[in-house]
């Protein structure tokens, strides 16, 4: 029984993939989508990363405005705005690895036949 593959279409730049893969130290013998893959990974991690750092400033500063017994009710809905997104790039992190290994699972099959 054959599987169903997906396809992937995608129109590239050549000299900004060699500039990509630059970037992130690949030969090339990675294949494209590896490398798209890496730099999108990158770039969650790092808006990740920012928005843990904003949220720990976020969350010190309605402690201190509590502290001194002001309205934060905005502030909070921010707060509220801001792990929203948080998670949906966590979400979107997972979409992301769920697709690499899909993609390096199909790579392998067609590898092998």
């Amino acid at each position: 029984m054959k599987k169903n593959k997906t396809q992937f279409s995608v129109r590239l730049d050549e000299e900004k993939v060699k500039h990509l893969m630059t970037l992130l130290n690949l030969d090339s013998n990675t294949d494209l989508f590896t490398a798209a893959l890496l730099a999108l990974e990158e770039k969650v991690d790092g808006v990740i990363h920012g928005m843990s750092e904003f949220q720990n400033r976020l969350t010190s500063n309605i402690q201190y405005l509590e502290a001194l017994d002001l309205n934060t009710e905005g502030i909070d809905k921010h707060q509220n705005e801001l792990l929203d997104f948080y998670y949906t790039c966590l979400r979107s992190f997972e979409v992301l690895e769920l697709y690499r290994e899909k993609f390096t699972s199909d790579k392998l099959d067609n590898e092998q036949q």
